[in-house]
């Protein structure tokens, strides 16, 4: 017999230390250990020593005496008034076992029953490991280091993940459930509340243990609890789901790294911590309590979206963690060693696979080849000649860098843990597509109406098949196809239209977003970078794209209970991040906004609205003209371009295409000749020849700013509204009052003087008189769009948040704004936003030398006012 005094006496030792009641349990084993050690006496088993006492079994260590090998048996413990239920979850833990087999799952290799006290008591025998140790004693004791950690926690992760296959549920998931081995083998052991879900009627009882069960499991309590480590759950088995696994798996994960002091960086390092404290947070169903649930700073709100559904995403989650899952074998796309590359000139050597040249072959992508970057920009810098193809593949370029930087963050877990490789492939189809849309001078066209003329409605709109007929058809079939990109394009267009500061809208979407379209995201990168040096000034070259690269990070904050996510980066970095909005305000200021730009602009805004002759957007007029438009624009009219007499159709010669102006642009300029007014294509006529009008007057925030912004809030009402012909009317109006001033101050110089000047001359005034009467255009005004309302804020996270130990809740207070970055965003209208009144060049000399800055000056306050009754 291999039960004597001794094993008694050892029993009674471990029921004590474990806390149990020795004597209310004593009587009934003694009665029963006879009966299974004489049922064992028919097997090759024999029972030496006592183990360990849970909360519903007893675990003995026994020999299997046909293989020399030790083996470890379980029987239900005799807990009074609890016995039927511990009884059933060990039959039932018996039924489990022999359902499965996986290394990370207990092996069963006999089971029995004996009857005592007329019921019948189930045991079973499985495998014994010397040394083994539970979750809980392994952590406290062995003092594992990081990698041990991870592939401890990666394995039980697994065993879960196998009964989850075969349709099991271990339901009282936690630390003191699984097994380590002294080689580091991670074993679920207690399956003994294991449930399979069958989706059948009915009620199944369910043990689980209180502090760590699904809070839906907790309501289902009884009132009062005979034991706090295991309670009985009496739950409808249709309700049956995995997070009741997901759920107490988070919690033990939680309480596994408040284990390790957060100042002991050596054996958990703080990349290892904040990934298991985000699993852990996302495992608890979106029942995120307080701040202790709360990784990252995120509000509750947000688990709801980034919670886990399946214990497969937690396993793939610890393979990337581990390094066996790595995005660029998923999206080859980001393999920086990828065996065929397409060289850019900025960023340099980009991975050409098969699916992104085949989405480059498509038409409608061919085209941006041919549409000019800077448009009318090429006036006033030659070199302005490189396309909206170049900077595509810029952006994407940039995209790809971005996703490597963020997928390697080495503080911040979230983009490589919560981003998958669908996210990845949709941002970066997103990227290719973001200009998919853009037509010849498509900037200012929206300057326009920006409702009428969105390049971003055309992108939105292809996308969706709903224009471009098979040339769409096509690029959607290849961003589709599961050989191609296999993406949704809904999911393309939500990132191409996600709005940042909108709480409502899908956190992965607006994350995404800022990546193509934020304060630091790859479209601007590319465009500063690529523009300047094309036209040969510094601004774009002053930005550290290298160490920016190297300091992005995922910016989360929670923000009065909602969420705020966004491209951000380090505070290292946080120089190099602004230097991008110098970079940009000094473009603007030097390039895109260069007087001769927006007097070229300035004009042929007005010829255009002369073309745009519907009073309502639901008449047939605008429904035509759009669709004109839209055909003109894909391709269908763009033969026309080699047409080169349009613009001399009065004077009967032709005029040909001059070298400021890309064939495309002048093509579109075509497309509007056609449509416009007699005044319209005389404005253009001159736009082609460089024949542009000149500044009269510039009125600048710092010296002008009640003007300034009384005809600011002007422009952007009427912008607002759509509503251009009012403001066509008021440079009207204020054209009638400067040439009437002009012509009596003019008058009154002239009569008073015996000799007039060549400029200020009879002929000079009348002349000008003449063409004013007949209603030409002689004075243009232009404000540039406001740019200010369109910038987000640049977020970075703090020193002390990288040099400190990050635990739970902290960085919801690390996170800042850059006061450099504000500053230069707010101010950004009143610094290059100029105000310009622009005069036919024939008669600024004669406009110039009679009316003073305070003529002017008062006649457009005077117009304000009037256009505000």
């Amino acid at each position: 017999m291999g039960v004597d005094e001794s094993f008694w006496t050892r029993l009674k030792e471990i029921y004590l230390d474990s806390g149990k009641n020795w004597d209310a349990e004593e009587d009934s084993l003694r009665d029963l250990m006879p009966l299974i050690e004489e049922h064992l006496e028919t097997t090759t088993y024999r029972i030496r020593v006592p183990l360990k006492v849970g909360g519903a079994g007893i675990i003995l260590k026994c020999e299997d005496l046909n293989l020399g090998t030790a083996r470890a048996l379980k029987f239900p413990r005799p807990v009074a008034a609890r016995e039927e239920i511990i009884i059933q979850a060990v039959e039932k833990e018996i039924g489990r076992l022999l359902e499965v087999s996986h290394s990370n799952v207990m092996p069963i290799y006999y089971q029995g029953s004996v009857r005592c006290r007329d019921t019948a008591w189930p045991f079973y025998i499985m495998e014994y490991i010397e040394g083994a140790k539970d979750g809980l004693q392994y952590v406290k004791e062995n003092a594992p280091d990081n990698e041990e950690l991870i592939l401890v926690v990666q394995q039980w992760i697994n065993g879960i993940a196998h009964l989850h296959g075969r349709g099991i549920l271990q339901i009282d998931v936690k630390l003191e459930n699984f097994l380590v081995t002294p080689d580091g083998r991670a074993i679920v052991s207690d399956l003994g509340s294991a449930h399979p879900i069958s989706g059948e009627d009915g009620i199944t009882t369910l043990i689980v243990t209180p502090p760590f069960a699904h809070p839906e499991l907790v309501t289902m309590l009884p009132g009062e609890l005979s034991s706090p480590d295991r309670a009985p759950v009496k739950c409808p088995r249709a309700d049956l789901k995995v997070q009741y696994d997901l759920y107490p798996l988070g919690k033990n994960l939680l309480r596994l790294v408040k284990m390790f002091d957060p100042a002991d960086t050596k054996s958990l390092p703080p990349y290892t911590r904040a990934y298991f404290e985000l699993m852990g947070t996302r495992l608890l169903d979106g029942y995120n309590r307080d701040i202790d649930e709360r990784a990252n700073g995120l509000p509750r709100k947000a688990y709801q979206e980034i919670k886990y559904n399946s214990i497969q995403q937690v396993v793939l989650d610890m393979k990337k963690l581990t390094g066996e899952y790595r995005i660029h074998k998923q999206v080859p796309e980001l393999d920086q060693h990828f065996k065929d590359t397409i060289q850019l000139a900025s960023p340099g050597a980009t991975s050409m696979t098969k699916r992104l040249g085949a989405l480059l072959a498509q038409p409608l992508f061919s085209r941006l080849g041919k549409i000019s970057q800077l448009g009318l920009i090429i006036q006033v810098y030659p070199t302005a000649s490189h396309s909206r193809l170049e900077h595509t593949l810029g952006t994407f370029a940039n995209a790809c860098l971005y996703c490597r930087a963020l997928w390697n963050d080495a503080i911040n877990p979230f983009f490589r843990q919560v981003m998958s490789e669908d996210d990845v492939k949709s941002l970066l189809a997103a990227a290719l597509c973001h200009d998919l849309g853009q037509y010849p001078l498509a900037h200012d066209f929206e300057e326009a109406d920006r409702e009428v003329f969105s390049h971003t409605g055309v992108t939105v709109r292809l996308l969706r098949r709903e224009l471009g007929g098979h040339l769409a058809e096509d690029v959607c079939h290849v961003l589709e196809a599961p050989d191609g990109w296999g993406v949704d394009l809904e999911k393309v267009v939500g990132i191409l239209k996600a709005d940042p500061n909108n709480t409502e809208e899908k956190l992965r979407m607006r994350l995404l977003h800022t990546l193509i379209d934020g304060p630091i995201d790859a479209d601007k990168i590319d465009y500063l970078q690529r523009d300047a040096m094309n036209l040969g000034v510094p601004y774009g070259g002053a930005v550290d794209v290298a160490r920016l690269l190297r300091c992005l990070t995922v910016a989360i904050a929670d923000m009065g209970g909602e969420a705020f996510i966004s491209l951000g980066t380090y505070e290292k970095a946080k120089y190099a991040a602004e230097s991008v909005g110098f970079a940009r305000y000094a473009m603007f200021g030097s390039v895109y906004w260069h007087h001769a730009c927006r007097s070229a602009k300035a004009m042929f805004h007005r010829a255009l609205w002369d073309a745009m002759r519907w009073s309502d957007k639901r008449a047939r007029e605008y429904q035509e003209f759009r669709q004109e438009f839209e055909e003109y624009i894909l391709g269908a009219g763009m033969a026309k371009s080699r047409q080169l007499g349009l613009f001399a159709e009065e004077k009967q010669s032709e005029l040909p295409v001059p070298v400021q102006l890309v064939q495309a642009d002048y093509a579109m300029l075509a497309w509007v000749y056609e449509r416009t007014s007699a005044e319209g294509k005389r404005l253009l006529d001159m736009l082609v020849k460089r024949n542009l009008f000149k500044r009269l007057i510039v009125i600048s925030s710092a010296k002008k700013r009640s003007l300034w912004q009384s005809l600011q809030r002007l422009r952007d009402k009427l912008r607002e509204k759509g509503d251009f012909r009012s403001w066509v009317a008021f440079q009207g109006s204020v054209q009638e009052k400067l040439v009437s001033k002009l012509i009596e101050k003019a008058r009154e110089e002239i009569d008073g003087h015996e000799q007039a000047s060549s400029v200020l001359s009879v002929d000079n005034v009348t002349r000008m008189e003449m063409r004013h009467k007949v209603g030409q255009t002689l004075v243009l005004i232009d404000i540039p769009p406001n740019r200010s309302a369109e910038e987000s804020d640049l977020y970075f996270l703090r020193e002390h948040r990288i040099r400190g130990v990050p635990h739970l809740g902290r960085a919801a207070q690390a996170i800042e704004t850059s006061g450099l970055w504000e500053s230069v965003v707010s101010n950004f209208q009143e610094s290059v936003g100029k105000v310009r009144v622009f005069v036919d060049p024939d008669f600024v000399d004669l406009f110039d030398a009679v009316l003073k800055e305070e003529d002017i000056e008062g006649i457009l306050d005077a117009c304000v006012l009037k256009a505000k009754e």
